[in-house]
């Protein structure tokens, strides 16, 4: 069992960076969120993508996760595709939010 109070925190901190390693769990996460898009995306090819450009003062704060993978278009032309998947629980509104992904998106 647990430890502690922190031990717990800690786990339910890191379960959706956990939860979503396999490429299933990435499919079913965008299906539930995304499902038009998603369904154009080869999973068979995802690739995680390192995340060392998130700043060191909301690491400890997100779950966050980056892929690659190809994409068929409307006009059947395949396409790379940047899967960001962020996650993070918030109890108020965040109203920097918006600044945060673009600099993340630019970081990427």
């Amino acid at each position: 069992m647990y430890q502690n109070q922190n031990e717990i925190k800690q786990i339910i901190h890191e379960f959706p960076d956990r939860a979503i390693r396999s490429p299933d769990n990435v499919r079913g996460l965008l299906l539930a969120v995304v499902a038009d898009l998603a369904k154009n995306i080869d999973y068979n090819h995802l690739q995680r993508l390192d995340r060392t450009f998130i700043s060191d003062n909301f690491r400890k704060r997100e779950a966050y996760l980056v892929f690659t993978a190809p994409f068929l278009d409307r006009e059947g032309v395949t396409r790379e595709v940047i899967i960001y998947i962020l996650i993070e629980n918030q109890s108020t509104v965040d109203p920097t939010m918006p600044f945060r992904i673009l600099s993340y998106m630019l970081r990427i």
